[in-house]
């Protein structure tokens, strides 16, 4: 359950720590607590916020990206908070993050989109090497 939210965590800190020119992710326990306790809205503002600083939105992308990202939110606070298994857990929110790649796809043009991805890579390799050090 601690990785799964550690996961979802840092996939939202994503783009508020990660220069899209950076080689790794970097991340401080100070950060992964303030997003822990950030608000529904506040955690939407703030991936909004750093994916428009870095994809370079459009306003209209803006607008888009913000409805989706707050669906996210909800949606991954949702299946964060019911009594489901860690399994069943991790794969409703890997059906989901799919479902909003999709619509990424739509909102996003294709440069934006790869870049969005390679950031989003990163993080998940990093995340995979900093739990198989510390096994």
């Amino acid at each position: 359950m601690k990785n799964i939210v550690t996961i979802i965590s840092v996939l939202f800190l994503m783009l508020v720590v990660l220069s899209a020119k950076s080689q790794s992710v970097t991340y401080n326990n100070e950060q992964l607590n303030a997003l822990r306790s950030a608000s529904i809205e506040q955690k939407t503002r703030m991936l909004t916020d750093t994916m428009c600083k870095y994809l370079h939105l459009t306003n209209s992308q803006v607008k888009q990206v913000y409805t989706l990202n707050l669906t996210t939110v909800q949606t991954t606070h949702e299946i964060m908070k019911n009594d489901d298994s860690k399994l069943s857990k991790y794969f409703a929110i890997k059906s989901h993050d799919e479902e909003r790649d999709e619509s990424l796809k739509v909102i996003l043009t294709n440069s934006q989109f790869v870049l969005y991805q390679t950031i989003k890579e990163r993080i998940i390799k990093e995340i995979k090497d900093r739990r198989n050090a510390r096994e």
